[in-house]
């Protein structure tokens, strides 16, 4: 139904309609939409509505529950939601199982803090209480970000998520655990681990950032042992009796000094003894030798500011390999030789070309220790404090201790020059602090092997290489395999509480891991039956009484919740797979950049490892969130926006509108003036929505026209529409994300919202507003009116399908008011009883709607339990499509010109003129059989009241006529023939018609 809205005291016309408001107020509706699809459970009506269609399963991977969410975890879980609703629009079904990461350092470390406050220290807790608390802490935010999440329109199983706590969770764990060993993969060592001493436990290097810090950079001379310079080298440097000789290093931590075994050289590299000629000083003293690197001459000369050097000797490598030095701390009783040792990690790029090794504080340095049969000493202790086995230092804080070492090499004479040195340094990303490599037993997955067996490294790079995934954007292959080839064997023990344990009995006598299948059946069933924490008491010997206490040592280390959500794959995918329905591999695996070195690696190596397969068929990546400056988001900043609180004011679909906006696989700016235009562009979709509602306000079947009784503007729009169509479906790619060998671009959602966006556009610029004289002034029930709502009927319908991935609530909203204004439904809209509220001619409306598969008859009136309307072969099917632009370039001249006239305010606006167009032969040929129509398709996109074309001209031209006609009350157009104050033919037909 229409109303009527009176223009003047006489005369009226006929405006659009609906219940549907201009303003959205999202922070109050939603919250209602959203209570309606949990009653009708709109997931699982999705799940029963594609049962049977193609799967398409994206794993979730599990964000950590020790906190409110955050707008990054806003960004991913609306991008997976805009995914899964748009592969269920297209037909497809889904599978979205939401989690969440539970055990781990954050919520121990939090649950300390707590204990604090309340004066209780750690140590006055018991194992099975901290645990307990740790438990009920996450369970709390795991409701508290599960409700966050559906507030954001997010759908998926949240009355049935999964998380690492759940018994049958960790016994999918403990069982890929007992695997992994079985197959060798796992093993016990001792190597230098990235360790937190604020923490007190090695951390993966998914758990470390890295931050610019200022370290005190020491040079030291080691002293040489003269008998171990040869003949040769004395003679050839003239040496006196009294000359001294030195190996040069350079080190920016100073704290492992004391943990010095070796210096490494490059074999083929330059070495040279330098002889210093300057006086004495506090650094040097006059004649004696130095040895550096050839390359890195000029730079130490300069840095430590030699002004005089001579009898430059060559060193071999036969000379370096014989070097022993003593310990530039010797007097304070660090004895042993330090042996000059070939080494391939050394560079000329920094410091002097030798390097200082000490075997339990890097990677490289332990490689050396490993070949050379190095002592590797525990100089650190897990706080970071220095043991007492290290002479002068004992108990000293190492990150307290640069000052004190480099006093106590002064003192010795060994200290050339100090400096301070700005420099990237790993911390732990939780607790901000540095981090430092200690030499510790740990548990580590092997990535390399021996022998012909292809190696788990081997295995992955080949999988990430050779074309079994699908990368988006394809540069993420690049790098994951970069940081798998380059990585190091996986150390998955940690030395806390809260996690799952390494449930392995380890022999006293020999150290050997217990290997027994029935002993990992017995606990597995256990741990399913029960959870963990039976582990953390005596019940393990209980069970087995072979196993006794006295021979035997239960390991009471906790595994890296990497290794848990990397085996999410197990225990969500795999184990709740059947043959009519299997979950694994999953279709798509969708998370931030950073988890190249989290739950994409984690996942890929255990899924080779268990699976001899990656668990995914494909991994879409998203970038991080910048502010406004550019500047990484962070709590810590105070630059972050809580989509809580923003979702309250402004609701959920503009933030996913926003996420839509933008191209994920970069990094992502935030800020006021992003969310203005976001603002702007909600606008403009529930606007142009808002008014075809109002539209098609009682329409009814016999008002819907055959396409090809359509005027030509109205089959431009249905063409439009089907191109869009074509060209969002390319844009999706949806069946080619998991095709390895595809090379284009899938899901690009932001390209997709602007073909929508120019489409509402190109609506509203070229339809909406040339009609509304149509609409507005027309008779209701009139030809050209039916024209004009058959065509909105299918763009109402296109665009609430198209945009409902992305505005869920808003295209909720107007779907309602599509039923309860198109077809008169009431009271039952919101059951599964809609259909009683149908009347014949709306349900003769219905029938045919569906016959056109316009939409479909579903259990609820959602829009979200409808397919996605592709449009008709007829849209396409016109001959019309090769003069538009001819059509459109000459409506831009036209405009341009009665721009011209507004401004030098001849005319107030369009209506007051007249155009004359003059087009030449070849606008004639691009008209062709639509030459007759073009001055009433021009007079309708100019919006003037008059306008004539004069065909076969020299040279095309616009003229503008300043009309003196008389202005027609009710329609304001000005006609020659109407006296003033009186209506034109049109509009008085229609008035008398209505009595």
């Amino acid at each position: 139904m229409v109303f009527f809205i009176t223009m003047s005291t006489s005369y009226s016309v006929s405006l659009p309609k609906t219940h549907f408001p201009m303003k959205g107020d999202l922070g109050l509706r939603e919250p209602f939409i959203l209570e309606w699809w949990q009653n009708i459970g709109l997931y699982a009506r999705i799940r029963d509505l594609r049962k049977g269609r193609p799967l398409k399963v994206l794993a979730d991977g599990p964000p950590y529950a020790n906190g409110p969410i955050h707008l990054g975890h806003a960004l991913n879980k609306i991008l997976k939601d805009t995914v899964n609703r748009l592969n269920v629009m297209h037909g497809f079904d889904i599978d979205f199982v939401p989690g969440w990461d539970c055990h781990g350092l954050p919520i121990e470390a939090q649950m300390e803090k707590e204990y604090l406050k309340k004066g209780i220290s750690k140590r006055e807790v018991s194992l099975q209480t901290l645990r307990a608390d740790c438990q009920a802490f996450a369970e709390r935010w795991i409701q508290e970000q599960s409700l966050a999440m559906q507030r954001l329109g997010v759908i998926g199983q949240f009355d049935a998520p999964y998380n690492t706590m759940k018994a049958h969770f960790e016994a999918c764990v403990v069982q890929a655990l007992f695997e992994l060993l079985q197959k060798e993969f796992i093993y016990q060592g001792t190597r230098p681990v990235l360790w937190s001493c604020t923490e007190q436990t090695a951390l993966a290097e998914a758990e470390v950032e890295y931050k610019d810090v200022t370290s005190l950079a020491l040079y030291v001379r080691f002293p040489i042992q003269k008998n171990t310079l040869g003949c040769e080298l004395l003679h050839s440097c003239s040496a006196a009796e009294n000359s001294s000789f030195s190996v040069l290093i350079w080190t920016t931590t100073p704290w492992s000094l004391p943990g010095n075994r070796a210096i490494c050289y490059h074999p083929e590299l330059s070495y040279e003894a330098l002889q210093i000629e300057d006086e004495d000083s506090l650094m040097w003293k006059k004649g004696e030798w130095v040895i550096v690197a050839q390359d890195r001459v000029p730079f130490i000369q300069k840095t430590l500011g030699i002004k005089n050097y001579s009898n430059v000797f060559a060193l071999t490598e036969e000379n370096l390999r014989r070097i022993r030095c003593f310990h530039p701390l010797r007097a304070l009783g660090y004895t042993f030789d330090v042996p000059l040792l070939p080494a391939s990690h050394v560079t000329c790029d920094i410091g002097t070309g030798l390097v200082h090794t000490a075997p339990a504080h890097g990677p490289e340095d332990f490689a050396v220790g490993l070949k050379y049969q190095l002592e590797v000493p525990e100089t650190i202790l897990p706080d970071g404090t220095f043991s007492c086995c290290v002479p002068a230092f004992a108990g000293i804080n190492m990150w307290k201790s640069e000052e004190v070492i480099k006093d106590a090499l002064e003192k010795e004479g060994t200290l050339a020059f100090s400096h301070p040195y700005l420099h990237s340094y790993p911390h732990s990303w939780r607790s901000k602090t540095p981090l430092c490599y200690r030499a510790t037993p740990q548990w580590f997955i092997r990535l390399d092997k021996k022998g012909h067996e292809e190696s788990l490294r081997n295995k992955a790079l080949r999988s990430i290489e050779e074309g079994q995934v699908s990368w988006h954007p394809k540069s993420s292959a690049h790098r994951l395999a970069n940081m798998v080839r380059n990585r190091p064997d996986w150390c998955i023990s940690r030395q806390r509480a809260w996690g799952i344990p390494l449930m392995f009995f380890v022999n006293k006598k020999t150290g050997a891991c217990l290997n027994d299948p029935l002993v990992f059946k017995k606990l597995y069933e256990r741990v399913l039956k029960e959870g963990v924490n039976f582990w953390f008491t005596d019940a393990p010997f209980h069970m087995f009484p072979d196993i006794s206490a006295q021979d035997w040592i239960k390991v009471e280390d906790i595994m890296d919740v990497w290794l848990e959500s990397g085996l999410t794959y197990r225990a969500v995918l795999k184990e709740c797979s059947t043959e009519l329905q299997p979950l694994w591999p999953a279709w798509a695996y969708f998370e931030g950049s950073d988890q190249h070195r989290g739950w994409f690696q984690s996942s890929l190596l255990t899924g080779i490892a268990l699976e001899e397969r990656p668990p995914f068929r494909s991994v879409l990546t998203h970038g991080f969130l910048l502010d406004s400056s550019g500047e990484k988001q962070s709590k810590s900043k105070g630059n972050g926006i809580d989509p809580v609180e923003f979702v309250k004011e402004h609701g959920a679909d503009l933030l996913r509108l926003w996420v839509a906006h933008e191209d994920y696989e970069k990094d992502i700016r935030v800020g006021d003036e992003v969310f203005a235009r976001v603002k702007d562009m909600y606008k403009k979709y529930r606007n142009t929505l808002r008014f075809m509602l109002g539209v098609l306000q009682g329409i009814g079947v016999e008002n819907i026209l055959p396409i090809h009784q359509l005027d030509f503007l109205s089959r431009r729009v249905l063409y439009t529409l089907f191109r869009a169509h074509q060209e969002l479906l390319e844009t999706l790619s949806l069946e080619k994300v998991a095709q390895a060998d595809f090379q284009g671009r899938c899901l690009n959602i932001q390209y997709f919202l602007k073909s929508v966006m120019q489409v509402c556009t190109d609506l509203s610029v070229f339809y909406l507003d040339v009609k509304k004289d149509v609409l507005y002034c027309d008779a209701l029930d009139s030809f050209s009116r039916n024209q004009v709502r058959t065509t909105l009927l299918y763009c109402f319908i296109f665009l609430c399908k198209h945009l409902a991935p992305i505005l869920p609530f808003t295209t909720e909203e107007a779907w309602t008011i599509f039923g309860k204004e198109v077809f008169g439904l009431g009271s039952f809209i919101s059951t599964r009883e809609w259909k009683k509220d149908l009347q014949s001619n709306t349900g003769t409306l219905l029938n045919w709607l569906k016959e056109e598969e316009v939409l479909q008859e579903c259990a609820y009136w959602s829009v979200h339990l409808q397919d996605i309307f592709s449009p008709p072969a007829c849209f396409a099917d016109w001959d019309g499509a090769g003069c538009v632009e001819h059509i459109l370039s000459i409506r831009g001249q036209v405009t341009e010109a009665l721009e011209s006239y507004r401004k030098n305010k001849e005319i107030k606006g369009s209506l007051d003129a007249g155009v004359q167009i003059y087009l030449t032969q070849k606008d004639e040929g691009i008209a062709g059989k639509y030459k007759e129509c073009y001055e009433k398709i021009l007079l309708e996109l100019c919006l003037t009241s008059d306008l004539k074309i004069f065909w076969d001209q020299d040279s095309p031209a616009i003229k503008i006529d300043v009309l003196s006609w008389h202005k027609c009350p009710r329609c304001w157009k000005k006609y020659k023939d109407v006296q003033e104050g009186h209506l034109c033919t049109r509009c008085k037909e229609v008035v008398e018609s209505c009595g």
